[in-house]
């Protein structure tokens, strides 16, 4: 008999998973174990043989929110081709909406194919607004600023940002593609697909979102956690707290 590789046999196997309804009846399988799980304790589950596309991990997540809907879900699984990765994450923004506290983490990535992952069509032309830019509030300083890694970065991915800084346009922003900065907030938010709230500025606590930009579709990422979620969810926007 000749050598096999490890995952000669398993990538049929996904193959098939890939191409049946098999993903479904295994999803359906799950769910009375996930169902009789204990009550308020974090679980960590394995999922050993790789997770394909990610459709059984995002009906895994769905069935344990439908259960558990406060309990925090920890998953790691490997991965066998970066193609199935990026299947993966392209379906777990909305679960991390339904279930905040969730924990997804990936191994058998190589570093060499990170740069395949990336989706950059999602960045390309979108409209960022960035709520300060300094090192903290209350100071002009920029030194050591992360908006000095990331609108730069998302700048390269083919973003057009528009900043807002009380203490006004920064030099290093000067000779970006696609960076300008506004003389107000509103100005800066109005026609924006995402709104980062780099800093904690008092200028920012009161902003009304509703009434500065008509896009229903709005994302927020609160890097100080000014705002409350359930306050800003309730009208009918897409935030995240990662301060």
């Amino acid at each position: 008999m000749g050598k096999k590789r490890f995952f000669d046999d398993r990538l049929k196997y996904l193959s098939f998973i890939q191409n049946t309804s098999e993903k479904r009846a295994i999803s359906a399988e799950l769910t009375p174990y996930i169902a009789s799980m204990p009550k308020n304790r974090t679980f960590l589950r394995v999922l050993d043989a790789g997770t394909g596309d990610g459709t059984i991990k995002s009906n895994v997540i769905k069935t344990f929110h439908k259960h558990h809907p406060y309990t925090s879900l920890l998953i790691t699984g490997k991965e066998i081709s970066y193609e199935d990765l990026k299947n993966t994450l392209e379906k777990m923004p909305d679960r991390f909406v339904e279930h905040p506290n969730l924990l997804v983490t990936m191994t058998n990535v190589k570093f060499a194919e990170l740069g395949h992952i990336e989706n950059n069509n999602k960045i390309k032309n979108k409209k960022i607004s960035f709520l300060g830019v300094t090192f903290k509030a209350n100071t002009d300083d920029m030194r050591d600023s992360s908006s000095l890694k990331l609108i730069p970065y998302l700048s390269k991915k083919g973003a057009k940002i528009k900043y807002y800084d009380p203490t006004g346009s920064k030099r290093e922003f000067d000779k970006l593609k696609n960076v300008e900065f506004s003389k107000t907030i509103k100005e800066s938010i109005n026609n924006s697909d995402l709104v980062i709230l780099h800093t904690d500025w008092n200028d920012f606590k009161s902003i009304n979102f509703k009434k500065f930009s008509k896009n229903k579709k709005l994302i927020i990422y609160d890097m100080r956690n000014i705002f409350s979620p359930s306050k800003i969810k309730k009208l009918g926007l897409t935030y995240f707290g990662i301060g």
